[in-house]
């Protein structure tokens, strides 16, 4: 404020009632351009210097007030004590700090540059309107991004990972971040620090798994490897593994998009591979392999590896019996046999045209020795045991008994 002729400034504050909490005389000349600051704890006077800059002139403690509403003045005085001009409002005082609540980051874990979970969204309520900073900062404690958002009950943005200067971490890295809100008095407060982790690295291969495993390139001719992929343009690659040797190529860096893929497997290997094989069929033997699938953008970025087991299981479950026994008294025939792993199996009694004549058995049992027992009503009828086991795999052996009959 300023005088058009050299006089005085009489500041007051009063409350609603009209007495006077503050009162300052203040002497200036014309022209002069002078400005008050009242914080509760001290009231400041600064003058306009000839080089356009605030000069702190005084410094006094004042009265403490409460919250609530105040009237002020400004009177204006002439050299001889005259009241020129009188400038009258009132002033709102807030002492009371914005609280936060409710801070979050969601998801707590996010994906940069990806379709889905590329974002995260801070968010806070607050118990009064407010404007907003909001400071993620790294590892150093350097601050990375920072946000101001303007008047708002309460406060949310979605961030995308990037940084003030548009640049992103690599891998997985795990920022801390503060929430500053000011209410319209200037009160502020400033929240605790809360983690947000950004995470570039495995997030191409959402999944990878073998469908059929156990797999037998016999009963099936082939599994199929299916994976889904989360960002588009990877080069992608699948292998077998022999430890660290790859036994098998199964596909060679193909440039694919986002989706679902599944490509198949016979079961063979790459020529120049000298593991455990089945060299008259050309296949691997039966054992658990581990597969592994590698993706990258060519662009740049790190490589995602994913990895999983097999059970490659192109073995018969070969059936073992003893000769059937015959009760000729009581019509009976008995036959000892032995699966030797888990399967499915069906015991059949049949004639001598392969017509079936009974099942005697039909249920899934593990690996071991096992008797089937039937009763007949005719002599002089030619029978025999059919035993078919089929193992997870889907592999089938089949073991048929000697003739018998009842005299």
């Amino acid at each position: 404020m300023y005088l058009d002729d050299d006089g005085s400034i009489d500041f007051r504050l009063l409350d609603l009632n009209g007495e006077i909490l503050f009162s300052n005389v203040i002497p200036v000349q014309c022209a002069e351009r002078i400005k008050f600051i009242w914080d509760n704890l001290e009231y400041e006077l600064y003058r306009l210097d000839q080089y356009g800059d605030w000069q702190l002139e005084i410094a006094e403690a004042v009265v403490s007030i409460t919250e609530g509403s105040y009237a002020y003045s400004i009177i204006a005085l002439d050299e001889a004590g005259n009241e020129s001009n009188t400038t009258v409002g009132s002033i709102e005082v807030d002492l009371t700090l914005p609280v936060l609540s409710n801070i979050q980051a969601s998801p707590e874990v996010f994906c940069p540059l990806r379709d889905f979970d590329g974002t995260s969204i801070v968010s806070s309520d607050c118990s009064e309107v407010a404007s907003y900073t909001l400071n993620i900062y790294d590892q150093d404690d350097g601050i990375f991004w920072s946000h101001t958002q303007g008047s708002n009950p309460n406060f949310s943005f979605e961030w995308n990972g990037a940084g003030n200067y548009g640049e992103y971490k690599s891998d997985y890295y795990t920022f801390t971040y503060e929430i500053i809100a000011e209410d319209l008095a200037g009160n502020s407060t400033t929240s605790s620090r809360y983690e947000v982790t950004s995470n570039r690295c495995p997030s191409y291969v959402s999944y990878i798994h073998a469908d059929p495993d156990p797999f037998s390139w016999r009963a099936h001719g082939e599994t199929q490897f299916c994976y889904m992929l989360s960002y588009d343009n990877l080069m992608v690659s699948i292998f077998v593994m022999c430890g660290n040797e790859i036994a098998k190529t199964v596909q060679d860096e193909v440039l694919q998009d986002r989706g679902e893929y599944s490509v198949g497997w016979v079961g063979d290997y790459d020529e120049g591979f000298n593991g455990p094989i089945d060299e008259v069929n050309g296949r691997l033997y039966d054992q658990i392999w581990m597969y592994r699938i590698s993706a990258y953008d060519p662009r740049g970025g790190s490589q995602a590896n994913s990895s999983s087991t097999i059970l490659l299981d192109s073995t018969p479950p070969y059936v073992v019996s003893r000769p059937v026994e015959v009760d000729n008294l009581t019509m009976t025939a008995i036959v000892e046999y032995n699966v030797p792993e888990k399967a499915s199996v069906e015991v059949t009694v049949r004639d001598e045209d392969d017509n079936l004549v009974e099942v005697v058995f039909s249920d899934d049992v593990n690996g071991g020795d096992f008797v089937a027992e039937w009763t007949g009503n005719q002599v002089g009828v030619l029978y025999h045991f059919k035993i078919v086991a089929v193992d997870r795999s889907l592999n089938e052996a089949m073991r048929e008994t000697e003739s018998f009959s009842f005299n």
